[in-house]
């Protein structure tokens, strides 16, 4: 009989609420989700989960449903799954997860491996940062990049639209970028482990040496489109369905993503690392998705400015911009983006005082 891994998911969006269904499902783990906003619902009528992948699901629930990180830092847990929307300018996710970065809690037992499944870039440092002033030793921290199509709806429904085209690839955190790093024998075994545990499940988990070149990639779509749809406040399909929309907004799109391949080049991410087709792959990828008369799928990053949440803008964008500015490299449209939706998460912060 195969060992249960306690688990915990910190964030019960609609990212949270999938992997944490689907964790259950390889049968191998022990599922205790943080719900903060969606606890009360949750608790007492579970979440309706409506997916392409697994069907629907009404009333779904994790095996333990706590309030806060606080409340889950009773036990220890072999992994903690960071699904959170990532806003290091309003709390950083060291602030989030204290209780299982303090002296006491590390003195009940082994830190857990910190699975960050979050957009953007640099997420992981303030933890990374956080564990090595507890003199543990190296910090146990898998970055990962997720491909998905999934939102949450009101009535605490997940839909789950993507199928074919959904992944995950995950690596060892490491704070600088190393293009010919290879995993040493403990760190291939912390990821081969971590990969098993969605053994039997539909995921795809690929194992890298090196992860931060394919979340730069990733990144092309978080700020390249993602940011684009937040700022006109429309739908990817409007920029890909009308023939006349298209011939005016894509060559802006295209424009706005190589000014973050010139970031990348600045950054030591060569033609092998992050190949310049990654541009053009992007959109059209993108494209055929949205084209379809059945495309649904909305990003994150516009759902929450509709609904006047703080946006992921820092970790898209920001660190972007503040990376450019430190390198040199002119991005006039990466600029202007980076601004007005800084004025715009002002306006949002501002309304929630």
């Amino acid at each position: 009989m195969s060992v249960k891994h306690n688990v915990l998911v910190v964030g019960l969006g609609a990212v949270g609420a999938i992997y944490s269904y689907v964790l259950k499902r390889g049968g191998n783990t022990q599922v205790t989700c943080v719900a903060r906003s969606n606890y009360e619902a949750t608790l007492a009528d579970g979440i309706h989960i409506r997916s392409r992948v697994y069907g629907d699901i009404p009333g779904w629930k994790p095996d333990r449903l706590c309030r806060t990180v606080k409340d889950a830092a009773d036990t220890s847990y072999s992994y903690v799954l960071l699904t959170t929307k990532s806003l290091p300018d309003i709390v950083p996710t060291a602030a989030i997860l204290e209780p299982l970065l303090s002296r006491d809690y590390v003195a009940k037992g082994p830190l857990p491996v910190f699975v960050f499944v979050q957009n953007g870039l640099e997420v992981e440092r303030d933890v990374y940062d956080a564990i090595k002033g507890l003199n543990v030793g190296e910090p146990k921290i898998i970055s990962t990049a997720l491909w998905i199509g999934t939102n949450l709806l009101p009535g605490n429904v997940i839909s789950h639209v993507m199928a074919s085209q959904e992944r995950l690839s995950a690596g060892i955190y490491r704070p600088s970028f190393s293009p010919d790093v290879k995993n040493s024998p403990e760190e291939a075994l912390i990821l081969q482990e971590f990969a098993a545990l969605f053994k039997g499940t539909d995921n795809k988990v690929t194992v890298l040496d090196e992860v931060q070149r394919v979340k730069f990639k990733k990144n092309f779509w978080n700020a390249g489109l993602g940011s684009s749809s937040a700022l006109t406040r429309y739908p990817l399909p409007a920029f890909f369905r009308e023939e006349t929309v298209e011939k005016i907004v894509v060559p802006q799109l295209r424009a706005i993503m190589q000014e973050i391949l010139s970031i990348g080049r600045a950054m030591g991410f060569d033609e092998n690392a992050l190949p310049s087709s990654v541009v053009e792959e992007t959109i059209e990828s993108t494209a055929r998705i949205h084209k379809k008369p059945d495309s649904t799928h909305r990003a994150s990053i516009l759902i929450d400015l509709e609904n006047g949440r703080p946006m992921e803008l820092e970790v898209v964008v920001g660190v972007l911009v503040r990376k450019a500015k430190e390198l040199r490299v002119e991005i006039p449209r990466l600029e202007l983006i980076y601004s007005y939706l800084y004025l715009i998460q002002q306006q949002i912060l501002a309304g929630k005082k």
